[in-house]
């Protein structure tokens, strides 16, 4: 009587397991396929000054990541302008974007350049935005339906970093757009667009509490105002 339990159980664990083992291997069979990485449908937006750019134009790279196992050779995908989402003219505010792009072989990541245009003087009052999606084609699908697009926010005034409340004051104090101007000054350009980029190479604790105590020796030794009339006071630099 034992037996004649056991058997149908033992049944039952061969057929889940091989199952189990099908769904598997369809995963591992399905085509390789790309999402942004930085980027959902509640998350869309990154928002970009070309104000501390000393050219007319100003590169935004956009990370997108592979979902799969690592390419054997190069393969393309395509980003497209997503009209619902933009404002922005092509040849005006941007650059317009390739046919296709290269994902390349042993990557899990790559860059994506887009090229902004700040030469429209309505930039200097206003924003603009370029709308992204990404697309399948026959080498690549696309991947999570929720991190498919991007919405890319920019202007010719001063913005604020995003970071700059939760650690960039520890170097530079409290934010004003005068004291952002001065940063840009003697950086040589404006802060990194977001965090993820504002703490890898080549920037880290050192460049920043380095430029951090040059803008503050400068509001040291020089009496400056704020846009509201206030001076600028050092701070306690690391």
């Amino acid at each position: 009587m034992r037996y004649k339990h056991i058997l149908p159980a033992f049944v039952s664990v061969v057929i889940i397991a091989a199952g189990c083992s099908k769904n598997k291997m369809e995963t591992y069979q399905q085509k390789p396929a790309v999402y942004f990485a930085s980027f959902t449908d509640t998350n869309d937006s990154l928002t970009r000054s070309l104000a501390g750019s000393l050219t007319e134009s100003d590169t935004v790279f956009l990370t997108i990541n592979l979902l799969g196992d690592k390419l054997a050779e190069d393969k393309e995908f395509t980003l497209t302008v997503n009209p619902s989402k933009t404002d922005a003219v092509e040849g005006v505010h941007f650059e317009k974007l390739k046919e296709k792009y290269v994902f390349p072989k042993g990557a899990y990541s790559v860059q994506v350049p887009v090229i902004l245009y700040k030469k429209d003087a309505a930039l200097d009052s206003k924003y603009f935005s370029l709308g992204l999606t990404i697309k399948a084609t026959g080498d690549l699908d696309a991947g999570y339906p929720f991190k498919l697009n991007a919405r890319i926010l920019f202007t010719n005034q001063l913005v604020k970093p995003s970071y700059w409340d939760s650690w960039l004051s520890l170097y530079y104090g409290a934010y004003s757009r005068v004291k952002h101007n001065v940063c840009i000054h003697f950086q040589g350009g404006d802060f990194p667009a977001t965090q993820a980029i504002a703490t890898k190479a080549p920037y880290n604790v050192s460049y920043w509490m380095s430029y951090g105590r040059v803008v503050c020796l400068y509001f040291t030794n020089n009496i400056v105002n704020d846009e509201n009339g206030n001076r600028i006071l050092p701070w306690a630099a690391f």
